[in-house]
């Protein structure tokens, strides 16, 4: 199978991705087993399912980046992303199905993406960077 990104990357970070529906985070699994494979990265993740489990595992471990799907089950992804700020963790990736903006004036968000991500979408944002300072926003 052909590597997802052209591009070589080195990538140690930790990641924790929450995602409530199933077919989704299995999807994100294999993605990123794909790019740990064809990169030979050495980054780790956690896969959870809910804002609950998310925050125990924040309190618990430390992560570099955390992406979270804006509409959960028992919270939503903006109320994960700020803990997560609160807790350190400096890339904050939003992903949203809504069509209206989201604000990202309070930097709890570093960066946010609009569904449906492709294998290439989800390898740049493992592999790159978002920590600048400066909010971003694709729409």
């Amino acid at each position: 199978m052909a590597s997802i990104i052209s591009k070589q990357y080195i990538c140690t970070d930790s990641i924790l991705v929450v995602e409530d529906n199933q077919a989704a985070l299995e999807y994100f699994s294999f993605i990123l087993e794909d790019l740990k494979t064809n990169f030979k990265s050495n980054f780790t993740f956690d896969l959870v399912k809910s804002a609950e489990a998310a925050v125990e595992l924040i309190k618990t471990k430390k992560y570099d980046k955390i992406i979270s799907d804006y509409k959960l089950k028992d919270s939503d992804g903006l109320e994960v992303l700020k803990f997560a700020k609160q807790n350190g963790i400096q890339q904050r990736i939003l992903i949203t199905a809504v069509s209206e903006p989201i604000n990202l004036k309070d930097n709890v968000v570093t960066f946010a993406v609009r569904k449906p991500l492709s294998p290439r979408r989800i390898g740049e944002l493992i592999l790159n960077d978002y920590n600048d300072g400066i909010n971003n926003e694709i729409f």
